[in-house]
């Protein structure tokens, strides 16, 4: 793998996610990209892409990790399906919401266990 994809919201849920992804780089030997749309990135007010060691607010990223943060308009699970090909991990995280969430809304979970190119983790 080079490189990990994961969807993040700013969620404590997502952090699970991301604490995952940071200890694979090191077996792997990959490069990090935070992935969201900004109705899910708490915090994040305009799309882009930047560059930064520590691109989490409450997790601290070791510094020689490569992390990139990319933040599009879209659907939770269409930005991170959008951002990966089939030579990249994607990375996400089970939010626990109730049987009629999940009925009415879908999981974004199981949207990316379905249309993923590439390997997926769900994190619980």
């Amino acid at each position: 793998m080079r490189r990990i994809v994961v969807g993040v919201d700013g969620s404590a849920h997502a952090e699970r996610a991301l604490r995952w992804a940071i200890h694979e780089p090191r077996v792997l030997a990959a490069t990090i990209e935070l992935v969201s749309s900004p109705s899910a990135a708490a915090g994040a007010p305009t799309p882009g892409r930047s560059r930064s060691s520590s691109a989490h607010s409450t997790i601290d990223v070791p510094v020689n990790l490569d992390v990139d943060r990319v933040i599009r308009p879209g659907p939770a699970a269409g930005v991170p399906l959008e951002q990966t090909t089939t030579d990249h991990l994607l990375v996400v995280v089970t939010r626990g919401r109730n049987a009629l969430g999940r009925a009415v809304f879908g999981s974004v979970s199981h949207q990316c266990l379905q249309h993923a190119p590439g390997p997926v983790i769900v994190v619980p």
